[in-house]
């Protein structure tokens, strides 16, 4: 399990509406790094800013907690999410 808060200045609430915010968990080796596997946090519009992006793919699961975490605005939201082991936008 992890813990770990972050904080980024400078988005206002409609901005997260066009955002997706990416995390990947990683395995550092003496030998070298692999992925693990990650997740993706937005509405999964395809679309960011009126641009069609393929990076804003979330699945239903991460968009469910996406909008949870806008409903919420200034209060603690807990999920959990499986990790997608290839984040290649989907299809």
């Amino acid at each position: 399990m992890f813990n770990h808060t972050m904080v980024y200045d400078g988005f206002g609430p409609a901005d997260l509406r066009q955002a997706c915010a990416e995390l990947s968990l990683w395995d550092h080796g003496a030998l070298g790094s692999r992925q693990l596997g990650g997740t993706r946090l937005s509405l999964g519009t395809g679309s960011s800013y009126g641009l069609q992006v393929p990076w804003m793919d979330s699945t239903h699961e991460e968009r469910r907690l996406w909008q949870s975490l806008l409903e919420r605005p200034c209060e603690w939201v807990d999920g959990l999410l499986p990790l997608r082991t290839n984040l290649a936008p989907r299809t």
